[in-house]
């Protein structure tokens, strides 16, 4: 009798685990700096489409940013109270400022998201260096989609379908498992960079539009991030 239980009991513990695990949510990978420069080498950044795409890798990483405020799902369903125009950007000698008019916490257009990205002209991830290429190579009115590229004299916004396949096309060719990433990588890796970089925790909520501390679950450490914080225990 006591084995039937314990059998029975141990079935049902392990179906509840089974039930619970099903549920975990799947963390995308961040993506890094590193990833980011080894994708850079696999695109022509003198082409209209490889420069947007180039633009928008680092437009995602360094402002946190949701993609459903970065780019639309279709052509079609490009909002420009939703999604990032040209005009949203304003360019300045020494950065630029990123305008949100909405977010996932601003539905009623009661404030806007404002966040500067500083120029680093000898880097090569300079976010000025690589918005101006691109509106120079793709000009396009304000009320545009931000990462838009020209074909036949008309400017295309680039989807979420076309973003997620370009990152997962450039990860196969770095050696990289694409099924571990997905646009929600620049997110994590954004706030990762930013939090190795020392910016401050408040900082890193605001930029990344987090209502909440839930900001930490997308702060990866590595194993001598963790050293160093024992030893200073």
């Amino acid at each position: 009798m006591w084995m039937f239980f314990s059998s029975y009991e141990l079935k049902l513990t392990m179906k509840g685990l089974d039930r619970k695990l099903k549920h975990l949510p799947k963390q995308a990978f961040p993506i890094t700096l590193e990833i980011l420069g080894k994708i850079r080498e696999h695109l022509n950044l003198n082409t209209p489409l490889d420069a947007t795409y180039w633009c928008l890798f680092l437009f995602a990483l360094l402002l946190l940013s949701r993609k459903s405020n970065l780019v639309p799902v279709s052509t079609k369903k490009f909002d420009k109270n939703k999604q990032l125009c040209r005009g949203d950007v304003t360019v300045f000698p020494s950065l630029i400022i990123v305008a949100f008019k909405w977010t996932k916490t601003i539905q009623l257009g009661n404030r806007i998201l404002r966040i500067p990205l500083l120029a680093y002209p000898l880097s090569k991830f300079c976010p000025v260096n690589a918005y101006k290429r691109m509106c120079s190579l793709n000009p396009c009115t304000s009320d545009d989609a931000a990462f838009s590229y020209k074909k036949k004299g008309k400017c295309i916004p680039i989807t979420y379908n076309q973003f997620q396949n370009k990152l997962r096309e450039l990860l196969c060719k770095i050696g990289l498992n694409p099924n571990l990433f997905s646009s929600h990588s620049f997110r994590r890796g954004g706030a990762t960079l930013a939090s190795k970089a020392g910016v401050s925790p408040s900082s890193i909520q605001l930029m990344g539009d987090w209502k909440s501390n839930c900001y930490t679950k997308y702060i990866v450490s590595s194993l001598s991030d963790k050293i160093n914080v024992a030893e200073q225990n």
